[in-house]
Order: C-alpha cells, then structure tokens, then sequence
C-alpha cells in the first residue's frame, strides 16, 4: 500500500498546481484560487472539491489532488478550492464560509469558456471539508438576511459527497474553542448541517470505520437524521479504514469515494 502524509506546509501556501491543471482565482487575496480540471471532452458533469484539515491554514487544496486526478479518469471535471482558514486574516465568520461560496459561485461564470455542465453539479468534501461540502448544498434553507444566504446566481448543487464529514459541530469540537469563532457567531447555528437539514438533494456519506479522528458514529447519526427529515442519504462504511484512507492515493478507499461520487452522478 501507497504511504501518505498529508500535506503541511507554512501557512497559506499551497504547492503549485500539477501539470495540466488551470489555477483560476475567484477573489483579489492569496487563498482566493480554485484548481480547475477538465476532462478532454464535454459537456463535463463538474465535482466542487473542498479539502479539509480542521478549518487551519497549514493544510492546503493539495490534499485533494489524487481524488482530483482519479475523478479525471472518470471523465468528471473539477474544481478543487482554496479558502481562508484559522491562522488567515479576515477568515472567522462568517469570512471562510463567504469564500468557499464565492468559490463554487464562481463556476457559473466559468461554465460556458470550460464547457462545464451546471445541470450535474456535485459537493464533495472531506473531514471539515465534508462539512462544509453539506453547508454548500443547504445554504438555499438559510433565511433573508443571513450574511450566507445563497443569493441569485448561486451555484446550484445536485448531490453531495461527504467523506468523514464533520456533521455536528458542538459534539465534534467540544473541546477546541478556538475553531467556535471561526464556523458559528454566537446564536447562529446557520453553518450546522442538521439545522439545514433536509438539504434536497442526494447525499452519499463515506467513512473509514476505524477513523480517529471523526468517529463513524456521527456519520450513522447524521444520515439517519437526514433520511428521517425527507432527504435521499445513504452511508458507505469502509472497513479497515482511518480518517486519511479515502483521500490516499492507489487505496480502495479513495476509489470507493470515486465510485460514490459516480453514482449520485448518475441518481
């Protein structure tokens, strides 16, 4: 089996993109890019990428690259995200969230130059990335006058893919306040995938039975919690796996993540 480290590198500076790849900004600071990737031919059903590593600013989009390439070889196209995290100016709330939404916006715009197909518009999102991959198909629910409201023009999302997803923010980070100022304001919990529940669309949930680090019982709570609200969810526990596994490269885990993605793609 491949090893694997998740990439750490100084705050804010991801590796440049790999061969092939379009690094697009979407905003006028450093961490306001995406990285595009495009199948040879279209129009091209589009994965929103959204890598995680507990909201801090030394993990970087790169986490996500292998999933990105054996997306690739699927024939998806996809757009795999940077945003402002804890340790980056202007990222406590609702600044990170106000980024990784202008990030999947901007795919409208790129849509007709990429031949990018909106009506097959996929979330994934791994660990905090999960969460918010669930925030970005559920932000339709928030009400007028929420700084995060989707607005006219928003992205539309089809499906998400949430792989060891933080689903309960209060149980998850009980004991790290220092996360609380950057994904809730006091009296706020319009980031919190159950209070969005139902979110409308398919949802896949992907997640390594010996996880450390988010315990595949919040993922069996979660989607049961979703299907009782109306929701299509469905949880895909992969025995043998740790938090990483679905992300590393040559595994069966992250090929079952690929596979997932494929089929709400095709629901």
């Amino acid at each position: 089996m491949s090893s694997f480290t998740p990439h750490v590198a100084p705050p804010s500076q991801a590796g440049p993109p790999r061969k092939g790849v379009l690094r697009i900004p979407y905003g006028p600071g450093p961490q306001h890019f995406g990285d595009l990737r495009l199948p040879a031919s279209g129009p091209r059903p589009l994965v929103v990428i959204v890598h995680g590593g507990a909201y801090r600013n030394a993990y970087h989009l790169d986490l996500m690259d292998d999933l990105a390439e054996d997306l690739l070889r699927r024939g998806f196209a996809s757009w795999n995200i940077e945003y402002r995290r804890m340790g980056d100016p202007g990222a406590e709330w609702p600044g990170l969230f106000q980024d990784v939404a202008a990030a999947a916006d901007r795919v409208v715009a790129m849509a007709p130059e990429h031949g990018l197909d909106l009506g097959r518009v996929l979330v994934l999102g791994h660990s905090a990335g999960g969460h918010l991959a669930l925030w970005l198909a559920g932000r339709w629910r928030l009400p007028d006058g929420d700084p995060l409201t989707a607005r006219p023009g928003a992205l539309p999302v089809h499906g998400v893919v949430a792989v060891a997803p933080v689903s309960d923010l209060d149980r998850c980070f009980a004991d790290r306040p220092d996360i609380r100022p950057l994904i809730r304001a006091e009296g706020r919990p319009s980031v919190d995938p159950y209070a969005l529940l139902p979110l409308g669309v398919a949802q896949v949930v992907v997640h390594g039975v010996e996880d450390q680090s988010v315990a595949v019982a919040e993922s069996r709570r979660y989607v049961a919690a979703a299907v009782a609200a109306g929701d299509p969810a469905a949880l895909v526990e992969l025995a043998g796996a740790e938090h990483f596994a679905p992300i590393r490269p040559d595994t069966p885990a992250l090929a079952r993540v690929a596979e997932a993605v494929q089929d709400v793609a095709g629901a």
